[in-house]
């Protein structure tokens, strides 16, 4: 089953990479997140207990650090494509409507924690999707992204990292 989720996850790095997914700019795909539901802070609590990274979770879209975040969201939707899923009746591929709430640890020189397919820690799903090939999707992109550029220190508030939230918007044409 591990071998199989393996090969599953490479396949979805080489069609990214590849380019075989339908690429597109969704106007809101990461849209704020509200920071107090509890899938979010179960989520938190997963990445502080797997990485060590603590502090209250920092929106994708966070005015404050608007700089910053704009270079971490511009590399993340580079790498991030929207996939196909098969219908297990039919065999057809469909592009569906969709959504997935990731929490992910940023480390104070810009690396997500832990590496992929391997160990990928530092990268948590608070809300699926609902379809594995998308929640994939939403987390390789963040891992292939990373490194991202050097956290500021007044996001870190003292910490070695710091988490940050963001929904991923899947929306069919």
């Amino acid at each position: 089953m591990v071998q199989l989720a393996h090969r599953a996850s490479l396949l979805v790095v080489l069609c990214l990479l590849s380019g075989c997914a339908s690429r597109w700019e969704p106007n809101a795909a990461f849209k704020q997140t509200a920071l107090n539901s509890q899938t979010v802070l179960s989520a938190t609590q997963r990445l502080r207990e797997k990485t060590g990274i603590d502090g209250d979770p920092i929106q994708l879209d966070d005015e404050r650090y608007r700089d910053y975040l704009d270079k971490v969201r511009t590399a993340i939707k580079a790498k991030w494509g929207y996939p196909c899923v098969r219908d297990a009746a039919t065999g057809h591929c469909e592009y569906k409507s969709a959504e997935v709430v990731i929490v992910f640890g940023l480390l104070k020189d810009g690396r997500v924690p832990g590496a992929w397919p391997q160990h990928p820690v530092g990268v948590q799903i608070a809300e699926s999707s609902g379809a594995d090939v998308m929640d994939q999707y939403a987390v390789i992109a963040i891992f292939l992204a990373s490194p991202f550029p050097p956290v500021p220190e007044a996001m870190l508030h003292g910490h070695p990292g710091v988490p940050v939230v963001t929904r991923f918007h899947y929306t069919r044409r």
